[in-house]
């Protein structure tokens, strides 16, 4: 009887520190896999915000509304860029966003704040081309911000954009 304690006493201390290791390592798989799937959430988060904002643009670009109609959706997209990026008060006057864009050196944007004061309160009639021009601001206005929309449009045609989900799930991670 006492040789077989003696003869299972070394290969159970090797298993009890088998089955510990082995405990720890599950666990820590665990805990690196919830972090992992965190950051595929964000990552899936911003690219849906990038495919919305491409889809709303291209909307606009071909939509049949009168141009002061596409210029108010414009207003829209853009303070609500200016505001999730750069953290500005959504009623803040366009004059007071320019004088916040010249403080910080952001030449592109304060040209397109301009753009937007001359052509909401000038009290003319809005041209179809100067609401393009608008649109293609903010379009490379939002390729800067977010450089994934160019990544995003060269891996779709344009007459695909408005069939993409809400959350696409376009491949960017691997490089032509």
């Amino acid at each position: 009887m006492i040789d077989i304690i003696n003869f299972l006493g070394p290969k159970v201390v090797f298993l009890i520190i088998f089955l510990l290791a082995l405990i720890i390592f599950l666990f820590i798989l665990i805990i690196a896999r919830k972090k992992l799937s965190k950051k595929a959430d964000f990552k899936q988060s911003y690219i849906s915000k990038e495919v919305n904002l491409i889809k709303e643009l291209e909307n606009l670009k071909v939509s049949k509304k009168s141009p002061e109609a596409i210029l108010e959706e414009l207003n829209y997209i853009a303070r609500e860029i200016f505001s999730s990026v750069f953290k500005l008060n959504k009623s803040m006057d366009y004059s007071e966003i320019v004088s916040y864009f010249k403080e910080n050196k952001k030449f592109k944007l304060t040209s397109f704040c301009q753009k937007m004061i001359e052509t909401l309160y000038s009290g003319e009639k809005t041209s179809k081309k100067k609401i393009e021009e608008i649109i293609n601001g903010l379009e490379s206005i939002i390729n800067d911000i977010y450089p994934e929309t160019r990544k995003i449009k060269e891996k779709i045609q344009p007459e695909q954009i408005n069939e993409l989900p809400d959350v696409a799930k376009i491949n960017l991670m691997d490089e032509e």
